[in-house]
């Protein structure tokens, strides 16, 4: 067998910090449907905060779905930096957690729930410089580090407008707040969208073993 290919075997090896990752988003997941059922069971279409709490869902999940991929193409390496690159990727599913509980607040105010994601994709972000920066090549970024930053522009600018008009102490009139709860919805199916297009699901072919 070549050292590449025993390489890559012990790396995939290195499963503490993706049992951590799974934990988490176990947690996150699971017990924020029992913390807030009443607010999702039977869906109340007319509420900002079942939308809210629906976008803070399908985001976790669909980034979930994409973790994964992520880790089969390029696994934690036991390394310092795959640490920290753990570390980064486990914050990113606690903030779905607050994600999910600013959402459920969202008929009050809105501000946790956009600056929650505006943290997300900061968290992202980093995320992905510290995975090209572990395996020293461009595309280990996997999701285009310039996609998750454009992707992210709309939401700050969402989310300072917003602040700006909370805190003027002026009312928000409710077809603007409908249009600040469904922002982090449009931006995450597009960034989903253009992912998918740039072909980010399907991973680099491994190099088979040589006999």
């Amino acid at each position: 067998m070549s050292t590449e290919s025993t390489t890559t075997v012990q790396e995939s090896g290195f499963t503490p910090p993706v049992r951590l990752v799974e934990l988490l988003f176990a947690v996150v997941l699971g017990a924020s449907l029992i913390q807030f059922h009443e607010l999702i069971f039977p869906p109340k279409l007319a509420n900002p905060s079942f939308w809210a709490m629906f976008t803070a869902y399908l985001t976790a999940f669909l980034s979930w779905y994409g973790w994964h991929e992520a880790i089969s193409a390029f696994p934690y390496r036991p390394l310092p930096i795959s640490k920290l690159r753990s570390g980064i990727e486990a914050l990113v599913v606690i903030s779905y957690a607050y994600l999910l509980f600013a959402a459920s607040r969202a008929d009050i105010s809105l501000l946790g729930y956009l600056w929650g994601y505006v943290w997300m994709f900061g968290l992202t972000t980093v995320g992905l410089f510290v995975r090209r920066r572990e395996w020293g090549r461009p595309e280990a970024s996997y999701q285009p580090i310039h996609l998750t930053v454009k992707h992210g522009l709309p939401i700050v600018v969402a989310s300072i407008a917003y602040s700006i008009w909370e805190l003027s102490s002026t009312p928000v009139p409710t077809t603007a707040i409908w249009v600040f709860v469904f922002v982090p919805l449009v931006v995450t199916l597009s960034y989903r969208w253009f992912l998918g297009q740039l072909g980010w699901r399907r991973p680099p072919v491994s190099t088979k073993a040589k006999e």
